[in-house]
């Protein structure tokens, strides 16, 4: 059927996901359970990050997808492209030059990567889409 890997894979992460929620560090730097009127306390704070690891995985995970289909090149990823020094690379002049704070840096990071993603598609189109060409 094929299906056993997915299910597997699926359990596994919903296993760690409740472990992750519920183990952390205490106030003295050990790892504890949370329990009590303190796990209300640290639950606020542990979910939204862990929403926030899922989803940039997931976003990454997808973009890697997206770049190895586009360059036809199993190897092509934001990181090996340049994309991803693109995206800080615009973080970096937003904190020296601007500063605009949060949504300004994540607006300079989408322009950075953009950037870097237009400049890599145009110079490829030169090779017609190499996929060896595209990596180097």
């Amino acid at each position: 059927d094929g299906s056993a890997p997915v299910i597997i894979t699926a359990a596994g992460l919903l296993v760690l996901l409740m472990v992750s929620v519920f183990l952390g560090r205490d106030v003295n730097g050990g790892w504890a359970f949370a329990s009590g009127e303190f796990s209300v306390d640290v639950l606020v704070i542990r979910i939204p990050k862990i929403l926030a690891a899922l989803a940039s995985g997931a976003m990454l995970a997808v973009a890697g997808s997206i770049l190895q289909r586009l360059t036809a090149n199993e190897m092509a990823s934001p990181e090996v492209l340049g994309i991803s020094a693109g995206a800080t690379f615009g973080v970096a002049i937003a904190l020296f030059a601007v500063a605009p704070g949060f949504p300004g840096q994540f607006a300079f990071a989408v322009a950075g990567a953009i950037t870097v993603l237009v400049v890599i598609f145009f110079s490829s189109r030169r090779s017609a889409f190499a996929p060896e060409r595209v990596l180097l």
